[in-house]
């Protein structure tokens, strides 16, 4: 009778172990969530990153997960400022600017890669962190005034048709 008692419990507190990793893992943040208003007031200390119309917090040390809880490297996981809504941002800047030439040739050094389209005006500056666009665009923003600054993030995984 005792080992009965004493393996239904073992299972029981095992199960209880295992919603509860379950619960903690459905917790995470990850692409297209909202987070919660606990998750936000840590972050409210700090003021949000504001390029162009975009204004967010980047989550540094969190795991760039998109909708599916995979992975992506190279991103960053944010949350908007306005909503809660979490996404992910590519670390990349877009600069809408008619003289391409002149936004590389300023970025040069600044950005680990640039994308130049001419017959659009716009360039798409990479950079391997997020921390690193304020700065870059800060610069830029001060050299062309007239310029206009887009900060890409997706809110919804793009699904193939």
């Amino acid at each position: 009778m005792n080992r009965i008692v004493t393996r239904l419990l073992t299972a029981t507190a095992a199960l209880l172990v295992c919603t509860a990793l379950a619960q903690a893992q459905d917790a995470t943040l990850k692409q297209g969530m909202r987070a919660s208003t606990a998750e936000v007031q840590s972050l409210a200390r700090t003021l949000p990153v504001t390029i162009g119309k975009s204004r967010v917090w980047p989550m540094p040390n969190a795991p760039a997960l998109d909708a599916d809880g995979i992975v992506q490297l190279n991103a960053t996981l944010v949350i908007r400022a306005n909503d809660r809504r979490v996404g992910l941002s590519s670390n990349d800047l877009v600069v809408m600017y008619a003289d391409t030439g002149a936004v590389s040739a300023a970025a040069s050094g600044l950005a680990q890669q640039v994308s130049a389209f001419p017959k659009l005006g716009v360039t798409v500056l990479k950079v391997s962190t997020f921390a690193q666009l304020q700065p870059l665009y800060q610069t830029l923003s001060a050299k062309f005034p007239g310029a206009q600054f887009d900060l890409p993030v997706s809110y919804a995984k793009q699904r193939a048709q």
